[in-house]
């Protein structure tokens, strides 16, 4: 028995099991004889893959490409029923199907690594079934078309650009300008994926130290133009900038104690007081970045629970603290309230001084007038 050969066989078996069991376990519901194939039926196509693969090397490739269409059309067959039988639109277990016979003669060839590395592959796509739809579902177009603009940049535009200077003294070179535009353009799209799926605080963090190990220059530039567009707020592009000099600093410190181990000595205290620094600005900055954000949630939160009573309140202190009130006619409870309806003993210039120079004076006057009394709240009076 050739030891090879058998190697060969066995791959193409357990390539062909382990999509079985994913194509088992979503079908395990069903009645026993009621699926087209399952556990048993993958392991033996891609089995037969592996048979199919040695005897083509022993007879030619007419005998792989006979053995392919016959399991192909019987295979094909089978799932057109067993989808008509359940109402179902789905090509997914016919492409394993066929994938699983392919994989398995890959492995008879003896791609043994090829092979398992693709069966495994494949078995993750089939399995992740759910999150995939569910990742699709939260993609936008602006997403989706910014990626493709990144992947046409290095796999379309950059292999043509030439290597050499294009100008006389040779500074001007092309592909390296391009090749830093793609990067630029990556620590950007990375950035903005890890604060939507991080969240901001958290995001905004694990792309610093992203960014920052292969461009610090570059984060911290890109940092900068958000917080001209005030996608971000001073202290988080502040906390945000300090964290990656930190990392940069970091892997300086690395890259000298395993490159130049006798400089060390020389440069440590420098760049170890450096990094003292930068994490010393970057935790008080982001602690005072997230407290701000608690307060601002506080804030909305006490605005929604107050209700319309609180409104109508703030909206009267506002007008009656407004630099033009005499010219308007505020209404509580359905009672003017303009120069003219004021009580006599007021008076409106003596009320006017009042308001002005002393707010409580101003509310007893406008409870005497009214019956009604207003809390005044020091933030609302615009004075």
């Amino acid at each position: 028995m050739d030891p090879e050969l058998l190697q060969r066989l066995t791959a193409a078996l357990a390539i062909g099991a382990l999509i079985g069991i994913e194509r088992g376990w979503k079908q395990r519901s069903q009645a026993p004889g009621s699926r087209a194939a399952g556990l048993r039926t993958f392991t033996l196509a891609g089995l037969l893959g592996g048979l199919a693969a040695i005897l083509g090397s022993d007879l030619g490739g007419a005998a792989f490409a006979a053995i392919g269409v016959a399991f192909s059309v019987l295979f094909g067959m089978f799932q057109w029923r067993d989808n008509s039988a359940d109402q179902e639109f789905s090509a997914t277990s016919t492409v394993a199907g066929l994938l699983t016979f392919a994989l398995g003669g890959l492995a008879g060839l003896g791609h043994l690594h090829e092979a398992a590395t693709a069966g495994v592959a494949a078995a993750c796509i089939l399995a992740f079934k759910d999150s995939l739809h569910a990742w699709l579902r939260g993609l936008t177009w602006p997403e989706i078309r910014s990626a493709l603009l990144i992947l046409a940049m290095t796999f379309i535009a950059l292999p043509l650009l030439p290597s050499a200077p294009v100008d006389p003294w040779g500074l001007i070179r092309l592909r390296e300008l391009w090749f830093l535009t793609i990067l630029i353009a990556t620590i950007s799209f990375a950035g903005y994926i890890a604060v939507r799926m991080l969240g901001h605080r958290a995001g905004l963090a694990v792309g610093a130290v992203a960014g920052s190990v292969v461009s610090s220059t570059l984060t911290v530039a890109e940092l900068a133009r958000r917080r001209r567009q005030g996608s971000l707020t001073l202290s988080d592009a502040t906390a945000a900038a300090s964290l990656t000099t930190l990392v940069m600093l970091v892997r300086i410190i690395l890259l000298v104690t395993f490159l130049a181990p006798h400089l060390t000595g020389l440069i440590l205290p420098a760049l170890a007081a450096s990094a003292a620094v930068s994490a010393t600005l970057a935790l008080p900055i982001s602690a005072f970045s997230r407290t701000r954000r608690r307060r601002r949630r506080r804030r909305q939160q006490r605005a929604v629970v107050a209700g319309p009573e609180k409104s109508a309140r703030s909206q009267i202190s506002r007008e009656l603290c407004a630099p033009d009130w005499r010219s308007e006619h505020l209404r509580v409870s359905g009672i003017s309230l303009g120069r003219r309806n004021l009580p006599a003993a007021s008076g409106s210039a003596q009320w006017t001084d009042g308001c002005r120079r002393n707010p409580p004076e101003r509310d007893a006057t406008v409870r005497a007038a009214t019956g009604h009394g207003i809390s005044r709240d020091p933030d609302r009076c615009h004075r």
